[in-house]
């Protein structure tokens, strides 16, 4: 689940999970959360969730009430993890 949002991006982008989407299903959070700056160059961010792997297909996830959010696959793949403090960047 995609969402356009600010730094505060718990308060645009949170309500989906509690139950305002198209099936008023409650959806558990799950890590990680991905930002990243939006290509349009404004000072916006783009907020990536991920959704629990009940959902098998993008056509499961209730789709989101808030228009300016989105449901995309990303496909299959392998990905390492790392945790640390702060943000990653490719600048």
């Amino acid at each position: 689940m995609e969402s356009a949002a600010s730094l505060n991006f718990l308060s645009p982008s949170f309500p989906p999970f509690t139950g305002e989407n198209s099936r008023g299903e409650k959806i558990p959070m799950t890590s990680p959360v991905i930002f990243r700056r939006s290509a349009d160059g404004d000072a916006g961010w783009l907020v990536s969730f991920f959704v629990p792997s009940k959902y098998h297909s993008k056509d499961e996830v209730p789709s989101p009430n808030n228009e300016d959010m989105s449901i995309m696959s990303l496909g299959g793949a392998t990905y390492a993890v790392m945790v640390f403090d702060g943000f990653a960047t490719i600048w």
